[in-house]
């Protein structure tokens, strides 16, 4: 057990069940123990060097007032050329007013196993700071790599904070993936050129896009993901959860399947105030579902239903349709309400406009119906 202002020099090795406190600095080729909790940040530097902690992480109650460069305030950073930090054990990071988890400096990497919480300056004023910012490093959280030696698990993991790719002349990568009901990662990411976010939404995982932090994201005029990867099929499909942001999110690169859940005005269901979704590309066999609720919609106005349908569909863009191309299905769906979408009350096909991409929904039998509300 350690206390304040700790530095660990060049190749030390740290037992087990090892607590430190306040800010931690190591540099050098280390190795932690097995159960590690730390009230402070953890921080590789010295080129090339190595952390490797064989276990879970706490890092609690990172913060400081008056701070205006989130950098200097941060849970776990790699900041020095071709430094790397890897975690094989559960992370729990809260940190306010700077960033959760940073990879800094090219050729940087912090690669952290699933299972924990990280949260970055989650509602708060101030300067700008993130769950994970990448600048010329790369960031995996819950990634299967044999070099680092983490397989991605199911287990809860949670993200709370925004998500910045800032690259530099070397280009940042961030990797998230999400497995399981009980995971899920709410803000809202931004990537400059040539930098990556890829995010893995599978077995009902969920991201909430709505900005954490209301301050250097909110003049963006959109929200970006470079890759975003569903489930294998529909009943192992990730979630957008309330696209309540009002911002359009582009997706440049989509792959299996995924479920979207919009809300709607119940004084007029074919208003949706929430985000366009617009999809660049898609692999083919790839399937998205836009599910709302059934709030104000009478089952035997066939006409409004039509209209909802139609609706919801045209909240979805595909830009390989202008073209000619069909990697996507894409449907909507009236629910018996959005805790369980499952219960569908209608389900439609969506057809792409060739001029725009925008999705419709064409006008069909709806087949005998019931009277009064969905």
């Amino acid at each position: 057990k350690l206390d304040n202002q700790i530095m660990i020099a060049h190749n030390v090795e740290v037992g087990d069940n090892t607590a430190m406190a306040a800010c931690v600095g190591i540099s050098g080729s280390t190795k932690m123990g097995r159960n590690c909790m730390l009230a402070g940040g953890v921080v590789a530097s010295g080129k090339n060097s190595k952390i490797v902690i064989d276990g879970p992480l706490k890092i609690d109650h990172v913060t400081a007032t008056g701070v205006t460069d989130p950098k200097k305030v941060v849970g776990i950073a790699a900041n020095t050329d071709g430094s790397s930090i890897i975690v094989k054990g559960a992370v729990n990071i809260d940190v306010k007013q700077g960033h959760a988890i940073m990879a800094e400096k090219r050729g940087t990497k912090v690669a952290v196993a699933g299972g924990g919480v990280i949260t970055g300056n989650v509602n708060m004023d101030g300067n700008g700071a993130m769950a994970l910012y990448a600048h010329d490093g790369r960031i995996d959280v819950n990634v299967t790599d044999a070099d680092t030696g983490i397989t991605e698990t199911s287990k809860a993991t949670e993200v709370h904070g925004d998500i910045f790719v800032d690259p530099g002349l070397g280009g940042g990568e961030i990797n998230l993936n999400l497995l399981g009901k009980d995971s899920y990662w709410e803000g809202v990411s931004k990537v400059g050129e040539f930098g990556a976010f890829n995010l893995t939404l599978k077995d009902g995982a969920r991201w909430v896009p709505v900005m954490s932090y209301s301050g250097s994201l909110a003049e963006d005029p959109g929200i970006l993901v470079t890759k975003l990867t569903g489930g294998a099929s529909e009943d192992h499909a990730g979630v957008i959860e309330g696209m309540l942001d009002g911002r359009p999110i582009q997706i440049d690169n989509y792959s299996g399947f995924m479920n979207v859940t919009y809300d709607h005005d119940a004084s007029d269901p074919t208003q949706f105030a929430e985000s366009d979704l617009k999809i660049v590309k898609a692999a083919p066999g790839s399937g998205i579902k836009l599910i709302t609720d059934n709030k104000g919609i009478t089952a035997s106005n066939k006409e409004q239903v039509n209209s909802v349908l139609n609706a919801l569909a045209g909240k979805l863009y595909y830009a390989e349709a202008i073209s000619g191309g069909s990697n996507l299905a894409g449907k909507v769906q009236i629910s018996e309400g959005l805790t369980d979408p499952s219960a569908a009350m209608k389900t439609g096909e969506i057809t792409f406009k060739s001029e725009n991409g925008q999705g419709s929904y064409v006008e069909e039998d709806l087949g005998p119906v019931t009277s009064g509300p969905i």
